[in-house]
């Protein structure tokens, strides 16, 4: 799947036996990910994302590759990376609260499904905007374009000494 065209979304539960592997290689490539039925007393304490949310800031700012330490293991973060983390409840974790610039905790999956859709009808509405705003100058240019041909036509008409029914 893709958001905004560029990076797959890749969705994995925080229980999966594949959360480290499938985090490491979302970091490295650029992806999001969205990681669902997940504690956040639990993720903040949790070695492979500790060194993410202190440096969670980087992503935002930094240009260059970002080295970050998943568990024992250092992973250097590809531009365009997002973490998504949907919790089972409202979260009231203050580590991980303060450090949210990159994790977006959102309390259900109906809720993380309403944020993209949000998200995509934002985007999509400017896109909307600027493709009206283009087919609207195409429109006048037209017009301009067929009322200079018209004129020209008439021009033509008027100064022409055969009638249009005469043989040639």
């Amino acid at each position: 799947r893709t958001l905004h065209g560029r990076s797959e979304v890749v969705t994995i539960s925080y229980y999966s036996a594949a959360l480290k592997s499938t985090l490491e290689s979302a970091i490295s490539e650029g992806k999001i990910l969205v990681v669902t039925e997940t504690d956040d007393n639990l993720i903040s304490e949790d070695s492979r994302f500790k060194d993410l949310i202190a440096k969670s800031a980087d992503f935002l700012v930094k240009q260059d590759p970002i080295k970050i330490f998943v568990s024992e293991k250092e992973v250097v973060g590809a531009p365009g990376f997002k973490l998504y983390i949907v919790c089972q409840r409202k979260p009231t974790n203050h580590v991980l609260i303060s450090n949210t610039r990159l994790l977006n905790l959102t309390p259900t999956l109906e809720g993380f499904t309403e944020f993209f859709l949000q998200h995509f009808l934002a985007i999509e509405k400017n896109r909307l905007q600027e493709d009206q705003k283009k087919f609207g100058q195409e429109v006048s240019e037209y017009m301009k374009s067929s009322s200079e041909s018209e004129a020209e036509i008439l021009k033509c008409l008027a100064e022409s000494r055969e009638t249009l029914l005469s043989d040639t």
